[in-house]
């Protein structure tokens, strides 16, 4: 009996026993009812506190705090009790793994969450009830995204057919509206096929066929649209030039795998959303009949003593509930409001579920035999049933199922979707000869060559017409049709609590992007291990990241008003490309003197002709340009979708940007396209949400922020010195920010100008404040480290000098180690010029720190010398060098010279880049990937292994795809080059946290960019303390002992063969502490 289980909380002691018999467990659905059965009142479990509807009206971020960790306490209690109620599966060791699929939970917690917030709306004032609004958004934001992208495709659709507005839409608008029938109507008679096993199969249908009818034509086809048209906006990322890994951008194209893999996810994650929703639609229904069927037995008194938990409940057997909870199901299964036509699964039935659709499908075959053609759908069944299958579950899908159904949809995409065009044969003097106007395609594809390196290889590509790439170049003019999947969240993000339990509420998101990886689930392995090992686990990388995902951003109005003019009016300022194409050169037919060789005799001739040399060099000219207006298309692309993202914020008081890590710990923000670690343009119009008085330092460092973002060796000053220059320029200053575009325009000379201009109207602001240090500023300060790769290197070896050269010791004005290799290097290629090599006469006044600075920054993190020689050659190509011949030989030689130079001056980092290598070759001598731990705890896999080869043949053409596999051997030569900047990357990033954990003990909001450390300018003191304190405790620690001992812990047997320590020289790691310059 029930009673026997009641308690002080009695409805949660009455779900248990509801999900506690076999019969109910087999239902997927009844056994994740726990914490919502039978009623809404499932919150008696946790009543509402009182004392919240008492809460002060006018401290609105107390109310605002006190809703939030409510919520928040909720929603984990709800995982909790969901986590109960599912049985865990455990590895052979015995440690428990993650116990549900991705994607489930939300099962659970939507309708709960959704419940409470009703009952939280009537108790909460105005701050509270503000964070009540912003947490229903965000799960709007979460769950209907698509299905409102559908509504406003369907609704610019009918808006023109009606009113005819046609005319009066933008051609990119209008373009992409014109495109959503035809495509959506190709998906639907593709789906008709697959359901009826069309005779005229369509090549892979078998493939590719159970994944197409999982969801509805339109949502279908607006994924298709959103991520080909953004596909094509940012371009292809193809390595030019191997080695390097120099990435480039080419809009208007893309390869077809990536593309179809791209299209493929998004699919899967669309399902998973689907199987979410329909799960909760079917559950409260269930609820609902059996809250009615309670209320007819026991009567409305009793029922409501049930609600409240009383003894009421005594009354009702567990036999009962459970089979009455079953009958509600069957009973929406067999809803009788189902279309009457088996093929009206295809027309003319809004809203209807993929799950009840397939439902009638089979319904219909059972009832209707003679009305239909049942010999086409009964051979279909077994796609319905994998289909159906597929939906319930959730499988895992591989990347081969990516690409079929990727590959299908872009196949409908390119044979749906036309543009209009003008006619070329289309003649003014005779109008009735031809056409004005012709329609082409507007995505085709095409096998083409691409140059890797020396190697010449086919690739699949999927173009877009050149129209389309000239209408789509303003995106905010179609910005509500592409509204991205990951936004900034309206609600703090999630605190981290476990592996999969942070950032969004209902997107499911790893802390780790382990299944980027080869290695992914070595990863995921080795987290849970490292989680559950006492007596912390991984807490404080839980807490780092909580506390970096909890800061607050808003966009900085004033600034993105003049980013929005200024790129209106087509300026060209640092961080804009230009609006203009460069235009082809044409053959020239001018007439000029030849000279021909005709047999001995030279002659000279009059032509209008090229020549064979002359064509070649205009052909190379031509390719050149193309893909500079390539590059210059997907940079324009990629601006226009951060000012769209930031237009669509401008007006929130605050957004969050939940981070997760990529295998070496370091964070990265799941939103990609506008955030704190984009380009200058980004960080311009970003800042802080909340406000804090500028202090008594703060208004120095707002000068600082605007020296170190005009750079021009200013940043290289001192900080009296910085101070000085600003307060010298106090009038440009002023001008810049009291007419960016009108006056002087000063800012604009700066190498960051629009940090430079953020940071002018903040001086603007707080001077004219009367009081700077009472000043509430948003604007954030920026620290950061010199070369902290360097800094690194130079702790662990305790190299005094090396230290000396990357500011880890004090000195009265900041140290630059660049300009010091590059001066190196000077005096080495002045002593070669002397002797009268060609090369080192040619760059005697080349050498700057320009020109060495990316090399030696990279250097660390395990740059090959062909990767600085291109680094090299492309500074030079930027100050004019045009002679391919000169800028091979000037590079190669300019690559020597400098690393050469880093290896005179930090012996002792080159020493342990050395004994990183070897420890490396030592491992994957025995057929193993290099493994560490970092000092918080967190496990790192190098995922570099072999990858396997498979042949996929898809409708558009065969593609070569290489499978990850952990079980393949691993890439020996890039396990050992790749771990000293890994570890060195492992480092920076633990730095990063400890710095993030100690700020957040004393309420110092803090934002890191890797090595750069942001704060409010009234914290910056602050900041800086703790940022050295930190480092300094970190590299106290024994670190290279540690990993050696960690190292042969894991290998005993080859012990003997890891090299001995290197050697340390003498610097003194408190020195730290009191150098003013290590970040700044």
């Amino acid at each position: 009996m029930l009673r026997q289980s009641l308690g002080r909380h009695s409805w949660s002691r009455l779900l248990p026993l509801l999900t506690s018999g076999p019969a109910i467990l087999e239902s997927p659905v009844a056994c994740r009812a726990r914490g919502v059965l039978l009623s809404n009142r499932w919150l008696s479990a946790a009543p509402v506190p009182q004392e919240e509807a008492h809460l002060d009206a006018e401290d609105t971020a107390a109310a605002q705090k006190a809703v939030h960790e409510r919520l928040v306490f909720e929603l984990f209690g709800i995982r909790e009790r969901f986590r109960e109620s599912v049985s865990a599966s455990t590895s052979p060791e015995g440690r428990v793994h993650r116990p549900i699929r991705r994607g489930d939970e939300p099962i659970l917690y939507v309708t709960p969450l959704r419940e409470l917030i009703k009952v939280m709306q009537g108790t909460s004032k105005e701050g509270g009830a503000d964070m009540l609004r912003a947490w229903e958004r965000q799960i709007d934001n979460e769950t209907q995204a698509l299905e409102e992208a559908v509504e406003r495709y369907k609704k610019g659709v009918e808006d023109m057919k009606k009113r005819g507005e046609y005319a009066e839409l933008t051609p990119a608008r209008r373009m992409i509206l014109q495109w959503f029938e035809p495509l959506r109507d190709a998906i639907a008679r593709e789906q008709r096929a697959i359901i009826l096993k069309d005779t005229e199969m369509e090549y892979g249908r078998m493939k590719y066929g159970p994944f197409l009818i999982l969801l509805s034509p339109e949502q279908l086809a607006v994924m298709t649209l959103h991520i080909a048209i953004m596909a094509m906006m940012r371009g292809e990322k193809q390595k030019q030039h191997i080695s390097a890994k120099k990435l480039r951008s080419f809009g208007g194209q893309c390869v077809l795998s990536t593309l179809s893999v791209s299209l493929g996810t998004a699919i899967r994650m669309q399902v998973g959303l689907e199987n979410v929703r329909l799960r909760l639609e079917r559950e409260n229904s269930a609820r609902e009949h059996v809250s009615e069927r309670l209320k007819r037995i026991v009567g409305e008194k009793t029922f409501q003593k049930l609600a409240k938990g009383g003894p009421a409940l005594g009354v009702l057997s567990d036999e009962y509930l459970k089979a009455e909870f079953n009958r509600g199901l069957a009973q929406i299964r067999d809803s009788p409001d189902l279309p009457n036509d088996v093929l009206d699964w295809f027309e003319g039935v809004e809203g209807l579920s993929i799950v009840d659709r397939l439902e009638n499908l089979r319904q219909r075959l059972k009832v209707n035999r003679q009305k239909v053609d049942c010999d086409k759908i009964r051979a279909g069944k077994l796609r319905l049933s994998r289909a159906e299958k597929m939906f319930w579950t959730t499988p895992e899908w591989t990347d081969l199922d990516f690409m079929h159904i990727g590959t299908a949809l872009i196949n409908l995409l390119i044979k749906s979707t036309t543009i209009t065009v003008p006619n070329p044969n289309w003649d003014p003097a005779n109008p009735d000869s031809a056409p004005r106007q012709i329609e082409e395609k507007a995505f085709w594809h095409q096998v083409v060559g691409v140059h890797q390196g020396r190697t010449l290889r086919k690739v699949g590509k999927v173009f877009c017409h050149h129209d389309v790439i000239r209408q789509l170049t303003n995106v905010r003019e179609v910005h509500d049709l592409l509204a991205p999947r990951f936004q900034p969240m309206l609600i703090p993000p999630l605190p981290w609590r476990s592996l999969d339990s942070g950032g969004h509420l209902i997107i499911r998101q790893n802390i780790t992007r382990a299944h980027h990886y080869q290695d992914g689930h070595l990863q995921r392995k080795a987290l849970h291990i490292a989680q559950e090992r006492p007596p912390d686990g991984l807490s404080r990388v839980f807490d780092a990241l909580t506390t970096i995902d909890e800061v607050g951003w808003r966009v900085n109005k004033p600034v993105f008003e003049v980013v929005e003019k200024a790129w209106a009016a087509g300026m060209r300022i640092v961080g804009f490309p230009s609006k203009t194409d460069i235009a082809p050169l044409e053959a020239s037919t001018s007439l000029r003197f030849r000279t021909d060789n005709n047999g001995r005799q030279l002659l000279v001739t009059m032509t209008d002709k090229e020549t064979w040399a002359e064509e070649r060099d205009r052909f190379y000219a031509n390719r050149r340009r193309k893909k500079k207006n390539c590059e210059m298309y997907s940079m324009r692309s990629d601006l226009s979708l951060k000012l769209m993202v930031a237009d669509k914020f401008k007006d929130e008081p605050r957004f969050y940007y939940p981070h997760t890590l990529d295998f070496r710990g370091r964070a990265y923000p799941l939103h990609a396209h506008l955030n704190h670690m984009g380009s200058d343009v980004c960080r311009g119009i970003l800042t802080f949400a909340d406000a804090k008085p500028l202090g008594p330092d703060g208004l120095g460092w707002l000068y600082v922020l605007i020296a170190n973002s005009w750079g021009q060796k200013v940043d290289k000053q001192s900080f009296e010195g910085r101070r000085h220059f600003v307060q010298r320029n106090l009038e440009s200053v002023l001008d810049s920010a009291e007419r960016p575009l009108d006056g002087h325009r000063w800012w604009i000379k700066a190498e960051k100008p629009w940090q430079c201009l953020a940071a002018c109207m903040e001086v603007r602001d707080a001077l004219a404040s009367g009081n700077p240090a009472a000043f509430p500023s948003r604007l954030p300060v920026q620290m950061d480290g010199s070369c902290n790769g360097l800094q690194h290197y130079a702790a662990l070896g305790r190299d005094a000098e090396g230290g000396n050269a990357v500011n880890l010791r004090p000195n009265s004005a900041p140290q630059d180690v660049y300009g010091e290799i590059a001066a190196t290097v000077r005096e080495t290629v002045a002593v070669d010029a002397a002797q009268g090599v060609p090369e080192a006469i040619a760059l005697l006044d080349q050498i700057d720190r320009k020109l060495v600075k990316q090399t030696v920054m990279t250097s660390v993190y395990g740059v090959t010398f062909i990767g600085a020689r291109l680094q090299i050659q492309n500074r030079l190509v930027e100050r004019g060098w045009a002679n391919n011949d000169a800028l091979y030989r000037c590079s190669t030689y300019a690559a020597k010279m400098v690393l050469k130079g880093l290896d005179q001056n930090f012996d002792k980092a080159t020493g342990i880049m050395q004994w990183l290598g070897q420890c490396a070759q030592v491992i994957t001598s025995n057929g193993q990937a290099v493994a560490w731990h970092t000092p918080l705890g967190l496990p790192v896999i190098q995922p570099y292994r072999e990858k396997s080869q498979h042949i996929v043949v898809t409708v558009l053409q065969r593609v070569v795809v290489h499978m990850k596999n952990a079980d393949l051997p691993v890439l020996k030569r890039r396990q050992r080059t790749a771990f000293s900047p890994n570890y060195i990357h492992s480092l920076d990033s633990t730095h990063m946290m400890l710095t993030a954990l100690a700020c957040k003990q004393d309420g110092i909001t803090f934002a890191g960019v890797h090595d750069s450390f942001w704060t409010h300018a009234g914290d910056a003191p602050a900041l800086a303390q703790k940022l050295r304190r930190t480092f300094v405790d970190l590299h106290s620690q024994p670190l290279l002992g540690q990993l050696l001992a960690e190292f042969k812990t894991r290998f005993p047997d080859m012990a003997h063969q890891f090299p001995p320590l290197p050697a340390t020289g003498d610097l003194d790691l408190n020195e730290v502490l009191d150098s003013e310059y290590f970040f700044s």
